[in-house]
């Protein structure tokens, strides 16, 4: 990540896939069926499963200005397949059926909702490495699960820091929609920005298919 380190994604780009809006995923034992399970780093699902009803949710870490808690629920957070063509690139989630298409390209990312003191929505993602930007991305994730915070590059800028607010405000509980799931904020921020066979136009520019 390096000096480029910044919050958060857009993801906004003109050559998607729009018919792609379906995902796949097999029901696991004992566990609920999600639409995104075949995206998550180890596991891979064949059933479709209707896509979660759209709400607002913003991609990335909140800006720096704001206070901001992390969901505390275990079910509230996974490790999902990622592709990204350049730093500004738009994001996109990747099957894991569709891996073979990416190699090394695909990254392994961290996700999980948060919610700032306006009741603004969000997705933070943290890559699944051991550069200083991630583990102290990481760090402040764990500690956002608890109490109220923003976060700022410290004073060498070479990783992030939390910052707290006043000790004698009072910023009340954080307010997490009870009927959302962590599939639902996943349909929220990445819409059709899903990399799920071999048609999409981001593999077909790889395969040297297309020139656009």
């Amino acid at each position: 990540m390096g000096d480029k380190e910044t919050n958060p994604t857009n993801n906004n780009d003109k050559h998607v896939n729009r018919a792609q809006s379906d995902l796949n995923g097999l029901t696991p034992p004992m566990r609920t069926v999600s639409s995104f399970a075949g995206f998550r780093s180890n596991q891979s699902f064949d059933e479709i499963v209707q896509s979660a009803k759209e709400f607002s949710v913003e991609l990335g870490f909140p800006k720096d200005d704001r206070y901001f808690r992390v969901h505390p629920g275990a079910e509230y957070e996974g490790l999902y397949w990622t592709y990204q063509a350049t730093y500004r690139a738009p994001l996109y989630l990747v099957h894991n059926n569709m891996l073979k298409e990416f190699r090394s390209r695909a990254k392994k990312m961290f996700f999980a909702p948060w919610v700032d003191t306006p009741g603004t929505l969000g997705l933070l993602y943290v890559p699944c490495s051991t550069d200083a930007w991630s583990d102290s991305k990481m760090r402040i994730v764990e500690v956002a699960r608890k109490r109220w915070l923003r976060m700022e590059k410290n004073e060498k800028e070479t990783a992030w820091a939390p910052c707290y607010p006043d000790p004698k405000s009072d910023l009340g509980e954080p307010n997490f929609p009870v009927d959302k799931t962590l599939d639902d904020y996943l349909q929220a921020a990445f819409g059709d920005y899903l990399i799920i066979d071999e048609t999409h136009l981001v593999v077909r520019r790889l395969r040297g298919l297309t020139k656009y």
